[in-house]
This record gives C-alpha cells, structure tokens and sequence, in this order.
C-alpha cells in the first residue's frame, strides 16, 4: 500500500511503481504511522509541521522495527509523510462539501451518485478518491491536525528556490490626511469628506499591518527553506562518512540540526574535519 488508501475495485492487483521511490509494504506503513502518533504526543510537531530532527526520530523507530530495513528520514519518510499530509489535505476538502459524509466503518467517503457527479465537475481529485478505502484517515487526523491549512498555501506564495531574505517596505500615510480646519463654517458635503477622509486613513493602517504579517511569513519560509537545504547538504555528507556506523550518523546529524553555529562549521570542513567533529560531538562536546 502506497498511499494509505486501498481501491475496493482493484485489491490485489499489481500497480506500476515509480523505480525513483522505495515501495512500502502495510507493516511498514503501520509501524510509520504508529511513531508519527508518537512523535506528536513527544512534542516533535510544532506550529504547522514538524520540529527539525524529527525525521531522525522517525528513522530510529523504523530501524527498531525493522533491523535490516533500508528506509531513511530523507528521501523516503519524508516523501511518505509529505504524500499523506497532502491526501489528509484533499480527504478534508472533500468531506468539507455539502452531501458528503464519511463511513467510518469501511473507511471511506459517503456520497449519492448524484453529488458524485457534481464534485467531479469542480473537484480534480474527486473522481480518484470515490472507490477507495482510507484506512489512516482517523489517523491522519491525529497526526496532521490542522496542519493542511497554510501549509500547500505558503507554497503558492513563495516557490522552493525563494531568495533567502525578502524585503518589502511599506510607507504609511507621514500624516492622517486631515479633514477641514475647525472655524471655518461647514458646507453640506463636508460630512461625506470627512467619511471619505476616515476610511482612507482606516485603509492605510489595514494595509501596514497585512503587509507587516505577509513579511513574516515570507521571511519565516525563507528560513525554513534555507535551514532545510543545510539539512539536505549534513545528510550526503554522512553518506560519505564510512567511519560512523549509521546509528552514529543519525545521532551527530540530529545534533547539527538543532545547532545552527556546528552545523554550519561542520559544512565547511572536508571529510577529515568532519569526522573529527562529528566524533567530538558523539562524546559530548
């Protein structure tokens, strides 16, 4: 089972795989969303994902489970997990429309051939979701919560190769705009000036604070981004560390991760630097 969902029409027949992914099997699945649960009730999820190292994490639990396996946090948690969060983000959407209702006995969607119909008119995913079972669902809920509800979003607004700082002035109103000076005596429209004057002065302000709140999301993606490609370059790193056993990569890369200052030192070394570090930072230091 790939994705956490099973087809009541076409159990057991074989489907073409992607030779760029490792398959999973349903024990391996199982065992994945078991310490997802975990990794939540341990504090590993954060605002609108999860905390770094948490891939780590998951990567040990796996390993305890399945001595001999091959999966690692990148690139094969981290795609299953990413593939599941954006299903739970359609399976809520779809459930979110008027005539449709979840079974939770058999785990699916629960809809009349009409609505059917009418969702496959305006939803791209409707027509793939309707004959199958999704069996993590409840799960998915736990795990994910409401994550789905910037996390695609953020996406839309800033793309993956973003800059790494982004800086946008906003220059408010030097002054209110101010109505006519008192004394003098009031016409009949003055009163519509001083609305109109009112609401300009109401739209700048609105302005400075949306475009104050869109500067630090753009800023704490940015940051995300950048820290997740250093993570990327610590994890081909270790790959060529032969020395470390691979309890030990897991272990110095976890601690990379949550310090900045080492990680970016352990970056510039060359291999013989980088295992000096590395062991250093295995006893303690």
């Amino acid at each position: 089972m790939e994705n956490g969902a099973t087809s009541q029409n076409n159990k057991g027949k074989d489907k073409k795989t992607d030779k760029t992914r490792r398959g999973w099997s349903e024990r391996e699945e199982d065992v994945l969303i078991q310490a997802l649960k975990e990794a939540v009730i341990e504090g590993w999820k954060s605002g609108n994902g999860f905390r770094a190292g948490y891939l780590g994490f998951l990567e040990r639990r796996m390993k305890a489970a399945f001595p001999e396996t091959n999966l690692r946090g990148n690139p094969h948690i981290n795609s299953k997990v990413h593939v599941w969060k954006k299903l739970y983000g359609n399976l809520v959407t779809m459930l979110s429309k008027s005539g449709v209702g979840w079974n939770d006995t058999e785990k699916t969607i629960d809809a009349s051939n009409e609505t059917w119909e009418s969702l496959i008119m305006v939803e791209n995913n409707a027509r793939a979701m309707g004959n199958k079972r999704w069996i993590y669902y409840n799960d998915w809920c736990e795990i994910f919560g409401n994550d789905r509800a910037t996390g695609d979003k953020t996406e839309d607004i800033v793309s993956a190769g973003a800059a790494e700082s982004i800086s946008i002035s906003v220059a408010p109103l030097s002054k209110p705009i101010s109505a006519k000076s008192k004394g003098k005596k009031r016409k009949q429209g003055d009163d519509d000036d001083d609305a109109i004057v009112e609401a300009i002065n109401n739209f700048a302000d609105v302005t400075k604070n949306t475009m104050t709140n869109l500067i630090k999301q753009l800023a704490a993606k940015a940051s995300y981004e950048k820290m997740s490609a250093a993570q990327e370059k610590v994890l081909d790193a270790m790959e060529s560390i032969p020395e470390l056993t691979e309890d030990e990569k897991v272990s110095v890369t976890e601690i990379l991760v949550d310090n900045h200052k080492k990680l970016s030192l352990f970056l510039r070394y060359g291999h013989g630097g980088r295992l000096s570090l590395a062991r250093k930072l295995l006893r303690g230091g």
